[in-house]
């Protein structure tokens, strides 16, 4: 029997992760993260048994006990899972670090949309996925001279992961 890989996203948008994973089979969304109208409706028309955790700065998850079981709660809704989750994905927002944008960066506690980053770290070190899928812009390689990135890549390698990173092309795909 093929194993059915969990995954959850943060800063969910259209959820492209579920477009380019869903023709490979075998993986299974547990929660989305969402606060944009539009999209929230998306979500909801195309994926109406998967849960929206809205807003990711009020997602906490904890283990259950000695099993791998887990609780997700916004406050409100509540997702289980009996064992880890394979991969969280998070596209957090770029308008901070975007060269088409104010270039505010992303640091912590800096109250700019691409800090939510460290609500992704947050939930990263809560929820103990085995993999992390990040996205954003090349942007955030440079912001404040490179001293965001560095900080958001240590504070992920703080939560045990081994990290690499690539800046893709659009242009050449």
């Amino acid at each position: 029997m093929k194993k059915q890989f969990t995954y959850a996203t943060l800063c969910s948008g259209i959820e492209c992760m579920s477009a380019a994973v869903m023709p490979l089979g075998g993986w299974k969304p547990v929660f989305f993260s969402e606060i944009e109208p539009f999209p929230c409706a998306l979500l909801k028309h195309h994926y109406p048994t998967v849960p929206n955790l809205g807003d990711l700065t009020k997602i906490k998850a904890e283990r259950i006990g000695a099993e791998e079981k887990w609780r997700i709660t916004n406050g409100t809704d509540v997702v289980e899972l009996d064992g880890r989750l394979d991969v969280l994905a998070a596209g957090w927002p770029c308008q901070s670090v975007s060269v088409a944008g104010k270039r505010a960066g992303m640091a912590e506690g800096s109250g700019t949309r691409s800090s939510l980053v460290f609500e992704v770290i947050r939930l990263l070190r809560e929820l103990q996925p085995r993999y992390l899928l990040a996205e954003n812009v090349p942007g955030c390689l440079t912001s404040d001279q490179g001293r965001d990135f560095a900080h958001v890549i240590m504070a992920m390698a703080q939560c045990g992961y081994s990290l690499a990173w690539r800046v893709l092309d659009a242009s050449e795909v």
